[in-house]
């Protein structure tokens, strides 16, 4: 009987993941960071857009993005919205967030001081290019200090630098670029 029924079990997981989706076990990681750290964090308010970049190494369809957020105010519980952008090289050779939109998620952020994880799965499947810059950028409505805060990836190594950070300030309209500590997320998708 316990036979039958991890059979039946077994042909009933196949099943599902044929018929209503794709293989889980099909899905490649296409970028990790470090698991957060659970008091630090980005900003994400009207002053500050935090984004990181990442390059697939093949090309692959966008399934979903795993990321950490929580909050710095317990009486305002604002939204985030996740784009999922192209890169634009400026004139100095520097690679920041293009205008150009792939996909895009709102969500709000309800925890303080504690980690929210949110997964947030692709309707789109954008199709990412092999050695192509993408960003995931983060922007709120929200007044600082009350503001949602996506948690930075750690324990950050030996040198301090762990991925390619974006920052733009919305009041001059300006990326600050370049190799720090970055936000916690992770990118999945499948061939």
């Amino acid at each position: 009987m316990l036979l039958k029924s991890a059979l039946s079990l077994v042909f009933l997981t196949a099943f599902m993941g044929t018929a209503f989706g794709a293989d889980p076990t099909a899905l490649v990681p296409i970028y990790k960071t470090n698991e957060p750290w659970p008091e630090l964090g980005f900003d994400v308010s009207t002053r500050q857009v935090p984004a990181i970049r990442f390059e697939p190494q093949e090309d692959i369809n966008l399934e979903y993005i795993q990321l950490w957020f929580m909050n710095n105010s317990s009486i305002y519980q604002g939204e985030v919205t996740i784009t999922l952008n192209t890169d634009d090289l400026r004139e100095d050779g520097q690679s920041q967030p293009s205008d150009y939109i792939l996909e895009s998620w709102t969500f709000q952020i309800s925890s303080q001081g504690l980690l929210q994880k949110d997964v947030i799965y692709s309707e789109l499947k954008p199709y990412l290019e092999e050695g192509q810059r993408y960003w995931i950028v983060a922007q709120s409505e929200s007044p600082p200090l009350l503001n949602p805060v996506w948690n930075v990836s750690g324990p950050i190594g030996d040198d301090g630098v762990i991925g390619y950070y974006g920052r733009l300030d919305p009041l001059d309209g300006e990326w600050s670029v370049g190799s720090s500590a970055v936000p916690s997320i992770q990118i999945y998708g499948q061939n």
